[in-house]
């Protein structure tokens, strides 16, 4: 209890970003150890405690599913909260699909301006696990992409416009022969097309006809992971075994 009344207390009594990190911890610490001696509603209350802080919107919306998945007597807060963390979230697989529709068709400045948020990235990262692709390899690959190929004025279409005696005419563009992109190679562009293809089917409605179909044909089928005390204490980088701050880091010993 003392991790929550001291961490909530710092976190409305400071501006300094460091104190603010050093709250946070104090929380995702008392949610561990109050997860392992089984006091369900004291972690559950810091889980939601640590979500209305918390600027990661999929973070925090882990957070509030740990929180109802260990009390679920949290149902009819955690319903009033679904509703605004999937519109937030249905923004960011937005946004990272046209990160990725940017990166293929070289338009380097914005792809490069969505691929610098670290909510894009992460979303990108959990829908190329979902797709069964190597998010490190689809991280190199954006990244590629995004720096090592030069800014072009066809933006991948078959079409340019080229004029002539005076007159405009239609040409296919020599370095891109499909309307779908520019990328290094075909494998490339299918990964792509297909983490796009993933987000844009997530933006859809979860009720309708032929999401199954769709998630059967992408191979989408596996179960989702869900939020731990161990994948909480990761992201805020503590340990329980070291709760006690001494001398500007965490402790093993008080």
């Amino acid at each position: 209890m003392k991790y929550f009344t001291l961490g909530e207390s710092m976190l409305t009594s400071t501006d300094s970003p460091s104190e603010i990190a050093i709250a946070r911890q104090m929380l995702a610490l008392g949610i561990g150890l109050a997860y392992r001696q089984n006091d369900v509603k004291l972690a559950s209350s810091m889980c939601i405690a640590l979500a209305q802080v918390e600027s990661d919107p999929m973070m925090s919306s882990d957070l509030w599913d740990f929180a109802l998945m260990i009390d679920p007597s949290r149902y009819s807060a955690w319903l009033t909260f679904r509703e605004a963390r999937l519109v937030d979230l249905a923004q960011i697989r937005q946004d990272a699909a046209r990160c990725l529709y940017s990166a293929r068709f070289v338009d380097t400045e914005l792809a490069t301006s969505l691929y610098q948020r670290r909510d894009i990235r992460e979303m990108i990262a959990k829908a190329a696990g979902e797709a069964d692709l190597d998010p490190v390899e689809i991280d190199r690959q954006i990244s590629s992409l995004i720096t090592g190929i030069p800014d072009d004025n066809c933006r991948g279409r078959v079409f340019i416009a080229e004029r002539s005696d005076g007159e405009m005419r239609r040409i296919v563009c020599q370095d891109h022969s499909r309307p779908i992109g520019s990328t290094t190679n075909d494998d490339v562009l299918r990964r792509l097309l297909k983490l796009e293809l993933v987000l844009l089917n997530q933006l859809g409605s979860s009720d309708s006809d032929d999401t199954w179909e769709t998630n059967e044909y992408l191979g989408l089928n596996e179960p989702a992971r869900d939020p731990s005390a161990s994948m909480i204490a990761d992201f805020y980088n503590v340990d329980i075994t070291k709760p006690y701050w001494r001398s500007d880091r965490w402790s093993p010993s008080p």
